[in-house]
C-alpha cells in the first residue's frame, strides 16, 4: 500500500472500474504538496475530494483536491472533465407487448396492437452518465411477399441512464394484416417481427445497439453503417431482406 503523507490517501475498498465507454480512463501521474507521487486513474469526484485508483494493485484512494500540487490539480480537473463527457457501461431492456384481435368480423384479418417500454441502466455506479439519444424501432414483415418488410414505427427520445434505469414508453403502435398462410387470396398486410433499439452520444456515435430479430442482427453484422440508416428511417419505409431500402417498385 503507497502512503504519500500520513493522511493524504484514505484506503478505501478495491472496486473494479466499469469501463466500456468510447473513452475509457486514462494513467495519469499525480503528486501531492510534498512532491511525492502515484500512477492512477481519475475515477471520481465528490465535492473537494477526489477518489483515484491504482493500476499496479487495483487500490483506490479518495483524497482532498487541496492536497494536490497545481500541475497534477490541473490534470486530476482535466480527468474529470472528460470522464463527465464519456459514456459508462450501459444494459438495456425493451418489453414488447401484443394485443391482437380479428378485424372487421373476419377470420384471417387481424389487428395487432404493439407497445414498448426501453429502460436504459448505467452500471457504473461511480459515476454518472450524460444524456442519450434514442431510438426504437418496430419492423414488419408482408404476409404476402417473405422478403418484404417495412418500418412500423421509429420514434426517438432522449434518456439519462441512473443506476435504476431510466424509462421511455413509446406511443402505441397499430397495424393490420391477412394471416392467411399466403394463400392465393391473401392480402398482404404487415405483421411485427421485431426491434432494434439505437442508443448515441450527443456527437451521434453510437453507444448500444439491440434487437430480437435475426435478420436485423445479421444486417448489422455484414455493414454497420445500417444502424445509422434505421435512424434515419421514416414509418412505411419499405425495407428488403437485407433491411435496405427496398428498391422493387
Amino acid at each position: 500500500m503507497l502512503i504519500l503523507t500520513r493522511n493524504l490517501f484514505k484506503v478505501v475498498a478495491p472496486f473494479a472500474l466499469l469501463a466500456s465507454s468510447p473513452l475509457s480512463a486514462e494513467e495519469i501521474l499525480i503528486q501531492n504538496t510534498s512532491g511525492k507521487s502515484i500512477q492512477a486513474e481519475v475515477v471520481s469526484r465528490d465535492g473537494d475530494k477526489v477518489t483515484i485508483k491504482r493500476n499496479k494493485d487495483g487500490r483506490s484512494f479518495t483524497i482532498p483536491l487541496s492536497s494536490l500540487n497545481a500541475d497534477s490539480k490541473k490534470k486530476v480537473l482535466k480527468e474529470l472533465e472528460r470522464l463527465a463527457n464519456s459514456y459508462p457501461k450501459l444494459e438495456a431492456d425493451i418489453v414488447i407487448g401484443k394485443r391482437r384481435n380479428y378485424s372487421n368480423g373476419s377470420y384471417y384479418m387481424k389487428k395487432m396492437d404493439i407497445t414498448s417500454k426501453t429502460t436504459i441502466k448505467n452500471t457504473d455506479l461511480n459515476r454518472g452518465c450524460p444524456p442519450c439519444d434514442c431510438h426504437i424501432i418496430l419492423v414488419g414483415q408482408d404476409q404476402r411477399e417473405e422478403d418484404l418488410f417495412s418500418v412500423l414505427s421509429n420514434q426517438k427520445f432522449e434518456l439519462t441512464p441512473n443506476h435504476k434505469g431510466a424509462e421511455f414508453e413509446a406511443k402505441p403502435v397499430f397495424t393490420k394484416y391477412d394471416s392467411d398462410n399466403k394463400g392465393t387470396g391473401n392480402i398482404g398486410g404487415y405483421k411485427y417481427v421485431g426491434y432494434l433499439l439505437v442508443v448515441m452520444d450527443k456527437e451521434s456515435s453510437v453507444i448500444l445497439t439491440k434487437t430480437n430479430y435475426s435478420k436485423i442482427e445479421k444486417a448489422i453484422e455484414l455493414d454497420s453503417s445500417r444502424i445509422k440508416k434505421f435512424c434515419d428511417y421514416e414509418a412505411d419505409q419499405k425495407l428488403d431482406s437485407r433491411m435496405d431500402e427496398y428498391e422493387g417498385y
